[in-house]
């Protein structure tokens, strides 16, 4: 009866080791996926980093030609350099400069001879498409691939020069760069796998001694070792039991407990703009009342309103008008400095700002610091009469009482807010 016991021991020890084994093994593999993707993210890094800041010495070198020039004179400048100019050796490129307007100012390449500026022309629609949004964003790099494979091989590079209103936009094939550094991996590659394969043959000479000394053991044990008594068996399994239902009952409240803290911090959040939500406005309102009626300090409140929403919603989108909400919320909480300052959504296109202890001069400042961080975003909006996205508010401050309603404050900010509509909007207005 022990030699059994033993060998059914043995052999759990046994799956046990090649469960680990295996759990090594696949934990081993996704770390070499990822360190395999960093690796690749760091080269395509290293390539970029090191043809842009060549192509922007470059630039910087013919900006200092082009200052103060005009339009003509800029062209002839551009023409007389880049024309005989193949750039910086790379083997095939396509180049291109253009005015604000996107009037192409030169056009050269060693890749596509037969290039034109005739959108029919599938490269030049190809390469002005990458180029347009990549200028759309400010300029920029981006890696793609004409095969559209996961292995990009070309590099568009955006830039406006300096001090000029002129763009330049580059596109380079970097399929031999990327190569040469990815050889300089190669051998940590093979180095991996003759280490895995090691690393298997020890694993391999480990098991079998484990099982060897393990039976051999076992028939020692059996020589020596006596029968166990029932009482024994029977307290052990009591112990053993009990000690899995304190670990089970234990691992059910933390897992209570985490689940109860994600649930509330979720239920906090504005799943949109990542700010607080409406109803943790309310909460936070309620308790600032309170505390500021204790401490008879000032309470204020700003209502803020994005302008024209609805028509920016009409002309790009709703995808492009979530993305504006997150840049406006981002904002506006970037512009509360206090811990205590709170910013929240209040619902649709309005934003709620919670000022304790704060003044109305200090609200206003705030504010005006808010309605300034929106304008500074410039996000573009052509059915808006500035050309971009505002903001309209209204603040308001009391000195809470116990027993009052913020309701009160509220109202007042939104009369403000009303009133900056009306005046115009991209204003504060105080109540």
């Amino acid at each position: 009866m022990i030699r059994k016991k033993l060998y059914i021991l043995i052999a759990a020890i046994i799956s046990s080791l090649l469960i680990t084994y295996i759990i090594a093994m696949s934990v081993s593999a996704k770390y070499e996926k990822k360190i395999a993707q960093e690796t690749i993210s760091a080269i395509y890094d290293t390539v970029g980093l090191s043809s842009t800041r060549r192509i922007d010495f470059m630039l910087d070198v013919l900006s200092q030609d082009l200052k103060n020039k005009t339009e003509a004179e800029q062209t002839q400048i551009i023409n007389k350099i880049f024309s005989p100019y193949k750039l910086f050796k790379f083997d095939k490129f396509t180049q291109i400069l253009t005015n604000d307007d996107g009037n192409p100012l030169h056009i050269s390449s060693t890749d596509a001879p037969g290039l034109s500026t005739d959108m029919q022309n599938k490269p030049y629609r190809e390469f002005i498409t990458r180029f347009q949004n990549l200028k759309k964003h400010g300029g920029g790099r981006e890696f793609y691939s004409n095969d559209n494979d996961d292995s990009p091989d070309r590099m568009i590079y955006v830039s406006r020069i300096n001090g000029t209103k002129i763009w330049y936009c580059v596109d380079i094939n970097l399929k031999d760069a990327i190569r040469a550094i990815e050889n300089v991996f190669s051998p940590l590659a093979e180095m991996n796998t003759t280490h895995q394969r090691l690393m298997h043959i020890i694993t391999a000479l480990v098991f079998f001694f484990i099982l060897f000394v393990s039976l051999h053991i076992g028939k020692q044990i059996t020589q020596l070792e006596k029968e166990r008594t029932q009482q024994s068996k029977s307290l052990q399994k009591a112990n053993t039991l009990l000690e899995i239902e304190v670990n089970i009952r234990k691992q059910i409240e933390q897992d209570l407990k985490d689940a109860n803290k994600e649930l509330k911090l979720i239920s906090s959040r504005d799943g949109l703009t990542g700010i607080p939500n409406r109803r943790y406005y309310d909460e936070y309102l309620e308790t600032e009342w309170e505390r500021m009626a204790r401490d008879r300090k000032p309470l204020s409140l700003l209502m803020c309103d994005i302008d024209f929403f609805k028509k920016y919603n009409d002309a790009y989108g709703h995808l492009e008008g979530d993305a504006c909400l997150k840049s406006v919320a981002e904002a506006i909480n970037k512009s509360c400095k206090r811990p205590a300052d709170l910013a929240a959504r209040f619902g649709g296109e309005e934003f709620a700002v919670i000022l304790p202890d704060t003044d109305i001069d200090g609200a206003k400042l705030v504010a005006e610091s808010i309605r300034e961080a929106v304008n500074n975003l410039n996000i573009e909006h052509y059915d808006s009469p500035e050309g971009h996205v505002t903001l309209s508010i209204g603040a308001s401050t009391l000195i809470p009482v116990h027993g009052g309603e913020s309701r009160a404050l509220l109202q007042r900010a939104d009369a403000a807010l009303y009133r900056a509509k009306a005046a115009g909007r991209n204003r504060v207005e105080l109540a």
